[in-house]
């Protein structure tokens, strides 16, 4: 995560602006890379958490532009 904006706030309920690093490979079974990696170096999502009797949890994510 590179940087984090709190859009808004309340007591059940934070949406999020998230800029992340994000990459990912394919291993073979013996753990070697197969095929090339996926680099996106700046991912930028907003998430929205609630809380529902003391929990909080994921209720959305989408890609923000």
């Amino acid at each position: 995560v590179s940087d984090l904006t709190v859009e808004s706030r309340s007591a059940k309920r934070i949406a999020v602006l998230a800029t992340i690093s994000y990459s990912d490979q394919r291993l073979d079974a013996g753990g070697q890379p197969v095929g090339e990696a996926t680099r996106i170096p700046a991912l930028r999502n907003r998430y929205v958490f609630g809380r529902d009797q003391g929990t909080w949890r994921l209720v959305s994510f989408q890609r923000a532009d």
